[in-house]
């Protein structure tokens, strides 16, 4: 049943040509699965054969009863291996939220806003050479000859 009703989506595609409803058929019947198998990787095609070596294996070994318990539970791992997926995203979110809080503040406000600051006209020194000052804890007096 299922292939006489893409058969006619097949031929209606064909007869419709480049009308607006050959266009939108051909939007929504060839170039969105187009789209979504381009977005399957590399690493979701080793999951699905390590998945189908193990289902092939466990069946092989217990002789049809491990597929059979392995149905059942399959919602369940589609589930599971989907959620990698948000874990990573939570895992992520976790780490800026923490490296956010460590951060002060004030400080990444004026980073934020260096870029745009305008500067101000730097000074123009008035005096030619640095005047150099005694430190505080020397002192003037000539210092008493002491004999021992």
């Amino acid at each position: 049943m299922i292939t006489i009703w893409l058969a006619g989506l097949w031929l209606a595609l064909l007869a419709a040509g480049d009308t607006a409803t050959g266009r939108t058929m051909r939007r929504i019947l060839v170039e969105a699965p187009a789209r979504a198998l381009n977005n399957v990787h590399r690493g979701q095609y080793l999951m699905l054969l390590l998945l189908i070596l193990v289902g092939g294996t466990l069946g092989w070994l217990t002789e049809g009863e491990s597929l059979r318990m392995m149905m059942m539970g399959a919602p369940e791992l589609v589930g599971m291996l989907a959620s990698l997926e948000l874990g990573v995203f939570v895992d992520v979110l976790a780490v800026a939220l923490l490296t956010a809080s460590t951060v002060r503040i004030r400080t990444v406000i004026v980073l934020l806003r260096a870029p745009f600051a305008r500067r101000a006209p730097r000074a123009r020194r008035t005096h030619s050479a640095p005047q150099r000052q005694t430190p505080a804890n020397d002192d003037d007096r000539p210092a008493p000859a002491l004999a021992a």
